[in-house]
């Protein structure tokens, strides 16, 4: 889908920016997954062409994200960083 700001078919980037600056594990998975699926685009079955169109629709996102400014909580959990664990393994959960 496309990035729009809107509802519909398009994807939301105004509203996952703003999700991602008030939560800095919801903004780490996220970029993690965006470098993950650009690592991985070659190895799609998808025309070349297509594999532009999903890579300027991630660079849009993580643009849009990058923009948001941050709040003061996701600005302290970024000082943390790696160091300690933002995710629950699905094995933790239930």
């Amino acid at each position: 889908h496309a990035v729009g700001d809107g509802d519909g078919e398009t994807i939301n980037g105004p509203r996952i920016a703003r999700l991602c600056a008030e939560d800095w594990g919801l903004w780490r998975t996220c970029r993690q997954s965006v470098e993950t699926v650009g690592e991985h685009l070659v190895r799609y079955d998808i025309a070349e062409e297509e594999r532009g169109v999903v890579r300027a629709r991630l660079a849009r996102i993580w643009e849009l994200i990058e923009a948001e400014p941050k709040s003061r909580g996701w600005r302290l959990r970024d000082r943390v960083g790696d160091r300690k664990r933002w995710y629950d393994d699905p094995e933790e959960v239930g």
